[in-house]
């Protein structure tokens, strides 16, 4: 799967951009006015109807306690709060007669997977993210553990013998769906990748988002690696995890791309 003949073969999904939460950015001690919106997808595929991220939970409504930007933030240090003002992922799905049937989880950090017990179903993301989870001090990098407790999960196994262009390793989910290895934000981290019509889509989570000022860190490697594939695939396209321009990007319909 080296070559990207295999994207030709891919079937046509439609995609959909949700916003699932914000980070509510802090100046002293107060909000800021600053706020970094939390994305999640839905995925409509002929391999069914995935969701990619969860967003935040109910416990975060109007807020919470303070966080730090972690190390392998863009802005370390930089304190926020997680805040979902609106309703949960779970609850848009509801309200639009969406019912997924499969949640894959880019990385397993909060803002990114808190809302995952809502939507019931199994958890699926990378073996290396799910053995970080598990790990002591998951908590303080992140990873909301009481919130996913009792959610059962899977493990996606990516294949090192299965690369695809800069990307070491892949999975194919269903037809037309392929997870991709993005690892760098965390070690675990991947990409869920789909055509779109004259498009492909690479909902990406936080895999864009290096730390400028490291050029040597896991995080700026993988940067470049997904870099090389927007540089070879012109017709690919980011959906990141928090992109204001995304949410403006859907039809009439919010669905981008034609129904498979």
């Amino acid at each position: 799967m080296a070559s990207y003949e295999v994207l030709y073969g891919l079937p046509t999904c439609r995609l959909r951009a949700f916003k699932v939460g914000r980070l509510a950015v802090m100046n002293k001690g107060k909000p800021s006015g600053v706020g970094i919106p939390i994305l999640a997808y839905a995925l409509d595929s002929p391999g069914g109807m995935f969701v990619v991220d969860a967003g935040l939970s109910k416990r975060w409504a109007g807020g919470g306690e303070v966080h730090m930007g972690p190390e392998d933030s863009p802005s370390p240090g930089t304190p926020y709060v997680p805040e979902l003002d609106g309703p949960t992922f779970a609850e848009q799905l509801e309200a639009l007669g969406i019912h997924p049937e499969r949640l894959v989880i880019t990385h397993l950090h909060e803002d990114h997977a808190s809302g995952a017990a809502a939507l019931g179903l199994p958890l699926e993301a990378s073996s290396a993210e799910l053995d970080r989870l598990s790990q002591p001090g998951a908590a303080a990098k992140g990873y909301p553990v009481d919130e996913l407790e009792g959610v059962a999960t899977r493990a996606i196994e990516l294949d090192p013998t299965q690369p695809l262009g800069p990307f070491p390793a892949t999975s194919q989910l269903a037809e037309g769906v392929l997870a991709v290895d993005t690892s760098g934000h965390t070690p675990g981290s991947i990409s869920i990748l789909a055509c779109i019509g004259p498009a492909w889509a690479l909902i990406c989570g936080d895999a864009v988002y290096p730390r400028m000022d490291q050029p040597d860190s896991p995080a700026f490697t993988g940067a470049l690696r997904l870099r090389r594939a927007f540089d070879d695939i012109r017709a690919l396209r980011p959906f990141p995890a928090h992109d204001t321009v995304v949410l403006r990007s859907g039809g009439a319909d919010g669905w981008l791309g034609e129904a498979p």
